[in-house]
């Protein structure tokens, strides 16, 4: 790495000089270019000549300069070097190397050989055929403890990487099985029995016992200072290992959505002796029951592999792989066609072909794809008096703001006007679309009336 950069800073100040042609140079200059001592700038010397990227001829007699000879082009260095940072997993290095030194057109060589590295590939390994996904994403991975986790990304590797006591299957709107293989509860839903499989291995190992439970769940709500997601078990009273497969939870209220609580990713299930060596190094380094295990984890590259002793069967894919880009890169990447495994009927874009599976139900789509539904929102800095705060200045606002124009003009997954928090619902946007929208002096009045408020 050192050789390299030193070459590129070289061939960066000397940017005019053609390959193959000697040029004069001394030492005392190659110093200021590299920031070194003169006995130093030798030894890089000797090292690009033993590269084969230039030749050196030294000045012979004092005050005699001598000669250098370009012999190989930036851009084949650059991107020899670029390429075997990113296959070691140094991806912001990689980029930062190539922002720094790389023309347009060898940036644009490096985004598509990158491009085809991404998406599902298959390499076959000591006659074993390895299955690999890798994708880019442009925000850092916060967290992978999932007490902590907050962003949905984070939340979906965490549950790649963990499991809870049951599962909620969102098209029969049913709760299964998962680490607990049955369960009841009392007539008043007060107290509950979950009944553990058995052979759930954490990643380390060792057999998940009913203490994990316990202690996974206490984590949670006997920490409310550090977990957001502890109201979720603020009603549980007591919690009991009956023996190290059965655990007994009371609760201090009749909870009918206690189940469905259960299912979530920052309850899910963690290993009471790795927590307990220190919780901030459990974040970066997880261990749980999941379908795959964590093999890397830095800032720029999350490394999944699969558990082959996952109680619910080995997964078929063989490791992911999660590259960490700069946001500025965004839209520069080639992706695969992820929509290719969706069958639509004269859509150009993914977001016509969602908005086309979504709002007209179509039956004939592939379901291969989860689609999530999220909402932007405008929010209001509520320590600021104004009229902001009036309701009649917010129904204005509603009136003048064009959401199917906003969806219009930003492009990008979004599909469908919000109407508030909840996912999209055919009745309800048809009743909101019966409503007569405010002519500009309604709504000029409805603003001036929350000024003189």
């Amino acid at each position: 790495m050192a050789s390299v950069l030193h070459f590129l800073e070289l061939r960066s100040f000397f940017n005019t000089l053609e390959i193959g042609h000697p040029f004069s140079v001394t030492i005392d200059k190659l110093t200021g270019i590299w920031h070194c001592t003169p006995r130093y700038a030798k030894l890089i010397v000797r090292k690009l000549c033993e590269e084969g990227w230039i030749e050196w001829q030294a000045g012979r007699g004092r005050g005699n300069t001598s000669m250098l000879t370009f012999l190989i082009a930036s851009t084949d260095v650059l991107l020899a070097e670029v390429k075997l940072r990113m296959e070691q997993g140094d991806v912001k290095e990689a980029m930062e190397l190539m922002n720094r030194f790389g023309s347009p057109t060898s940036k644009d060589q490096f985004m598509d050989w990158l491009s085809e590295g991404m998406g599902f590939s298959t390499q076959d390994k000591a006659n074993t055929v390895h299955d690999t996904l890798r994708f880019p994403v442009y925000r850092k991975i916060v967290t992978l403890d999932p007490a902590l986790v907050y962003y949905h990304f984070d939340a979906h590797l965490a549950g790649q990487l963990f499991n809870t006591l049951v599962t909620y299957d969102h098209e029969t709107k049913t709760i299964h099985p998962c680490i607990a293989h049955s369960w009841e509860t009392s007539p008043d839903q007060c107290e509950w029995t979950f009944h553990l499989r058995k052979n759930v291995l954490f990643h380390h190992g060792r057999e998940l016992t009913a203490q994990d439970v316990i202690f996974s769940l206490d984590r949670l709500r006997l920490h409310p200072e550090r977990f957001e997601a502890s109201w979720m078990v603020q009603d549980i009273a007591q919690l009991e290992a009956i023996n190290p497969k059965t655990v007994r939870i009371r609760l201090k209220e009749p909870n009918h959505l206690f189940l469905r609580l259960l299912t979530t990713v920052p309850t899910s299930i963690v290993p009471e002796d790795i927590v307990r060596q220190g919780e901030p190094s459990f974040a970066q380094k997880p261990v749980g029951t999941g379908p795959f295990q964590l093999a890397r984890f830095k800032e720029d590259l999350c490394v999944l592999e699969a558990f082959p002793a996952h109680f619910l069967g080995r997964p078929q894919l063989d490791r992911v792989e999660v590259l960490t880009f700069p946001e500025l890169e965004s839209g520069r990447i080639k992706e695969p066609d992820w929509t290719s495994v969706i069958v639509s009927h004269g859509v150009t874009t993914r977001a016509e072909a969602l908005r086309e599976a979504v709002v007209n139900g179509s039956a004939e789509w592939c379901n291969l794809e989860t689609f999530f539904s999220c909402c932007n929102i405008l929010v209001f800095n509520q320590w600021k008096n104004g009229p902001h705060s009036h309701p009649k200045f917010r129904l204005a606002l509603d009136h003048l703001i064009d959401r199917e124009q906003m969806i219009a003009d930003l492009g990008g997954d979004r599909i469908y006007p919000a109407t508030g928090f909840r996912p999209f619902n055919p009745a309800t946007e048809k009743s909101r679309r019966k409503t007569v929208p405010l002519q500009h002096a309604e709504i000029m009045t409805l603003i001036a009336d929350s000024a003189l408020c």
